[in-house]
């Protein structure tokens, strides 16, 4: 609302995933990144894609990648550091939200993963053990 017209968001979703759930809050920062740095002037529309598909029977893996701005090589790995550093709590918190609590529910593999090339845009994905609604606690869902 807030950005109208500024990107256009595609899904690209596996329907035979949508009865399985996702933690709350792993894809919405990242939309707000895209929204808050992928644009410029040179990229003054950007697109998004959003893909969720099976890597192996029991994982999920989501992907959301836009066409925008991008992250210079010495910013990405500062974000990088920022997102596994647990005691800073003053840079990428959006980003160390994600990763952090991926990490806790499904361990250090499903952390947030984040590749970029500037003036072309963002990659960023995790995954995740399936798990449907029913599996886990109301605090997590």
């Amino acid at each position: 609302i807030r950005r109208k017209n500024v990107f256009d968001i595609k899904w690209d979703v596996d329907e035979s995933l949508l009865d399985y759930s996702i933690l709350k809050l792993s894809i919405q920062p990242l939309i707000e990144n895209i929204s808050l740095h992928a644009v410029d002037s040179k990229h003054p529309k950007v697109n998004v894609l959003i893909s969720i598909h099976s890597v192996r029977e029991d994982m999920i893996k989501v992907v959301v990648s836009d066409d925008g701005a991008g992250i210079e090589a010495h910013r990405l790995e500062e974000i990088r550091n920022n997102i596994n550093n647990f005691f800073d709590r003053e840079n990428s918190i959006g980003l160390k939200n994600i990763n952090e609590r991926l990490q806790l529910v499904f361990g250090e593999y499903s952390g947030l993963y984040i590749s970029s090339e500037y003036g072309s845009g963002t990659v960023c994905s995790f995954q995740f053990t399936k798990f449907k609604k029913s599996d886990i606690p109301d605090a997590v869902q």
